[in-house]
């Protein structure tokens, strides 16, 4: 018996049925990455003045608070990363990493607020974070405003306007999360050296 033509492509679809579902069921590799910021690598701290310093206020703006890195290709333009993300809120991600570079340049105990109001620190710092951001091929920028406040009394001890510009090590996100890291880290010396400068002699 002779097939007709409609049979046949009838035939030939059910035959590779089976084919396609198993190639529509098959898991995918996930495409996704995702980085944290990280503190700099440094040599054991000297035990610095008996100090305490705490992060009380950081803020950063609210075009960065997503979960995706986010690239300034323009002056007034934005790129989000489809596949490249935070392993973790950004702002959590950067207060412990000012914590720790800030702890590791001074050799003292830095805790985040709120504080325990029975052991206030020394000095406690706000910080607004301007930008933070990688700007194109280039570099990774971090600009920002911070005060430095006698924990005590409240009265102000530093107020200064950072901006910090890393060069890329490379093009990919883990070049751009490295370099964003070595700009905190860099915002934590600048904060240590007028930490140093107003505290108290042993």
């Amino acid at each position: 018996m002779k097939m007709r033509p409609s049979n046949t492509l009838v035939c030939l679809a059910l035959a590779l049925l089976p084919a396609a579902a198993c190639s529509f069921l098959k898991a995918r590799a996930d495409p996704t990455r995702y980085y944290v910021l990280t503190s700099q690598e440094k040599s054991p701290p000297v035990a610095g003045p008996p100090i305490t310093v705490g992060l009380d206020h950081v803020e950063l703006p609210e075009y960065l608070i997503r979960p995706e890195l986010v690239t300034r290709s323009a002056s007034n333009q934005l790129t989000i990363a489809e596949y490249d993300r935070w392993g973790e809120p950004l702002k959590d991600s950067f207060v412990r990493t000012v914590r720790q570079d800030l702890a590791s340049e001074l050799g003292v105990r830095v805790v985040v607020a709120p504080f325990d109001p029975a052991d206030r620190p020394t000095f406690s710092v706000d910080l607004e974070v301007r930008r933070f951001e990688r700007v194109g091929d280039e570099a990774a920028l971090l600009e920002g405003h911070w005060t430095i406040r006698a924990a005590t009394n409240t009265a102000l001890v530093a107020t200064h306007d950072s901006r910090i510009r890393v060069p890329l090590p490379g093009r990919d996100a883990a070049a751009t999360v490295a370099a964003l890291s070595s700009a905190v880290d860099a915002l934590a010396r600048e904060i240590a050296v007028e930490v140093r400068g107003h505290a108290p002699r042993p």
